[in-house]
């Protein structure tokens, strides 16, 4: 017999934490309970485990062997109620990847009429409710400069206003082909963060009508690597924290561009050749990432949140890049790069060795991981690029604040009478 277990048909006890789903009559004679497939994404948080435990007491008492053991310090022999083990595949969304998983139970003692789920992070159970440290996240017009303003420890907010893109002689930059030497960061973040380039500039077409920064186009002139925040520390960066930057790509698969840096190897970010995306680990090692890649003349979002991992006890990398234009997104969770120390040397725009080839446009950066500045940094980025913020469902961060949900398919063989 196939049971399907959906959570909208389940009883949610927000006590416990724990869905149940109560059956007309008991089980039957059962032999083996096989979990054929179970999903399951997390309510909105302001991170996210990277592997989730599902646990069920009626399973695990029917369960005629000892299945399961968590190794702990001590007492690790006790039996364990969890059933099966989720693999993340975005942030926030998880899958079994195990097709194996049969449980042996006796068939006189399963009496029981109801099955219970719960899903924790180790031991913490996971609450099926959206976090309020999630946030509501921000859409549209409801985002605004204001919005920004109110983070509540802002970094860096390269937002290419004239009145902070200023040339050599400190001349502001507004017509498409002036050479900007100087980008000052934007109020509130401190005023004396002030990013300078070993050449000039240019203001060029990110689309029409709407001008990004890119190298000077007159290679006779100098070839632009990098603006560097010259006047470092210049705030304090907090172990976790989260960055967000939108670019067009350049036209040759076959080069090299540096996005931005914060230090020599917290946040160092370039799109390598060939399409792929490159950082520098904790380990101070290059490292291509899986999902994401690039193509020639899009329009990017990349968005990174350093956040730290109870089940590794480390500090990781949730990536997001999203094709502005087509509106869909890809993730990844990666090692994260260098630990913040008290001695940071700022961030740069671009990366010194490397060509700026691709067009630049507005970054925020901010203390914390809270979710409702994560989205709202996202849109204020499509706001500024003129597009309205895409609902895919693949992404990491989300309009607004959902509960968990799940699905289960269990396969109960019975007995021959």
């Amino acid at each position: 017999m196939r049971y399907l277990l959906h959570h909208s048909d389940a009883a949610y006890d927000t006590a416990t934490k724990a869905y149940t789903f109560t059956l007309d009559k008991r089980v039957a004679n059962p032999r083996t309970v096989r979990i054929n497939k179970c999903t399951y994404t997390a309510a909105t948080a302001a991170s996210y485990p990277s592997v989730v435990y599902v646990r069920s007491n009626a399973l695990a008492a029917m369960a005629q062997i000892k299945h399961t053991v968590e190794l702990k310090a001590s007492d690790h022999e006790n039996n364990s109620n969890v059933i099966a083990v989720l693999e993340q595949t975005l942030a926030g969304h998880y899958a079994l990847k195990s097709k194996d998983i049969v449980i042996p139970v006796h068939g006189h003692t399963a009496h029981s009429r109801s099955f219970d789920f719960y899903f924790t992070d180790g031991p913490t159970v996971l609450d099926g409710g959206a976090s309020a440290s999630g946030g509501s996240g921000g859409s549209g017009s409801a985002v605004t400069d204001a919005t920004i303003e109110a983070f509540t420890d802002p970094t860096i907010w390269l937002d290419l206003a004239p009145a902070r893109t200023l040339t050599a002689a400190f001349a502001t930059c507004s017509a498409l082909g002036d050479l900007p030497k100087y980008l000052y960061s934007r109020s509130p973040t401190p005023a004396g963060l002030i990013l300078a380039g070993n050449w000039d500039f240019e203001l060029v077409n990110m689309k029409t009508g709407l001008l990004g920064i890119s190298r000077d186009t007159d290679p006779s002139l100098g070839h632009g690597q990098a603006l560097n925040d010259s006047s470092y520390p210049t705030n304090g960066w907090d172990q976790e924290f989260q960055v967000h930057h939108i670019f067009k790509s350049h036209s040759n698969y076959t080069q090299t561009a540096g996005l931005f840096k914060l230090n020599n190897n917290n946040c160092y970010v370039w799109i390598a050749g060939n399409g792929g995306v490159n950082f520098r680990n904790s380990s101070n090692q290059n490292v291509t990432l899986t999902n994401l890649s690039w193509i020639p003349n899009r329009v990017y979002i990349i968005s990174i949140k350093r956040a730290y991992d109870t089940a590794s006890s480390s500090y990781q990398f949730h990536w997001r890049m999203e094709d502005v234009e087509l509106g869909t997104a890809v993730t990844e969770v990666s090692d994260a790069g260098a630990a913040v120390t008290s001695s940071e040397v700022g961030w740069s725009l671009g990366i010194q060795g490397m060509y700026y080839r691709h067009i630049g446009g507005p970054l925020i950066g901010a203390n914390g991981i809270l979710q409702t500045e994560y989205d709202n940094s996202i849109t204020w980025l499509k706001n500024w690029y003129g597009e309205t913020a895409a609902s895919g469902g693949e992404e990491e961060s989300s309009s607004s604040s959902v509960n968990a949900t799940f699905f289960v398919e269990l396969d109960v063989k019975r007995r021959n009478k």
